[in-house]
């Protein structure tokens, strides 16, 4: 269904009159400056569905906005509604900054997504200190998330430009594309709150033991009770 420059392939699921938390991240490739006749980058920003029960669909993408109206801060509200709309999350690139100030200084601080730190796993050195957002530097971990959740979920790709950017990007790493950023940022916010639950949960379970002390045989040894 495509609405002006807003194509959504799935609305949003509603239980019980709202649509739940952490089922749908958002993910943004985005610019500082108003639209430019020397320039025919594009702003994107992608909607990926994850997990909520068997009987529903997961792991696509639900939505897409990609557009330069005449100006940025257009562009910014257009992200906005669409994370609205799905009550999700909004993974940005921390390079081009104004989006996140917008953000901020118009209500819409909640919900952007705060720095992912499994992408961080593999990069010796970060020197950025941000709160929100995503170093760029980083880039290639976000891509090879993209490229290992395509190839299980290629069939519940229902977006054709998007997958013809995919080729694109696959033949020529340097192409800048917009569509496939924005992808790989929504998929790297989707993962992070994977690994965000599973921590949670062995740090449950690891709270359940007692650490005690006893003797045995004469020796004073450490027991998990």
């Amino acid at each position: 269904e495509e609405t002006g420059d807003f194509i959504i392939f799935e609305h949003p699921e509603v239980i019980e009159g709202k649509v739940p938390d952490n089922l749908y991240y958002g993910g943004t490739d985005s610019y500082d400056r108003d639209k430019a006749e020397s320039t025919d980058s594009l702003g994107s920003c992608s909607i990926k569905k994850g997990f909520y029960k068997a009987s529903s669909t997961c792991n696509k993408f639900a939505a897409r906005y990609t557009a330069r109206p005449d100006t940025a801060k257009e562009f910014y509200e257009g992200t906005a509604k669409l994370n609205y709309y799905y009550n999700s999350s909004n993974l940005i690139e921390y390079s081009n900054l104004l989006i996140i100030e917008w953000y901020k200084n118009n209500g819409f601080e909640y919900m952007l997504k705060e720095r992912p730190e499994i992408a961080y796993a593999n990069v010796r050195v970060s020197t950025m200190q941000n709160k929100y957002g995503i170093d760029p530097s980083t880039k290639f971990e976000w891509l090879k998330m993209l490229r290992d959740d395509i190839s299980v979920n290629y069939e519940k790709l229902d977006d054709e430009e998007q997958i013809l950017k995919f080729l694109k990007y696959r033949l020529d790493p340097d192409y800048n594309c917009d569509i496939t950023i924005a992808s790989a940022l929504a998929e790297c916010n989707l993962q992070d709150s994977k690994d965000i639950e599973v921590k949670a949960s062995v740090n449950k379970n690891l709270a359940k033991f007692r650490i005690a002390f006893k003797f045995e045989r004469g020796k004073l040894v450490r027991k998990f009770v």
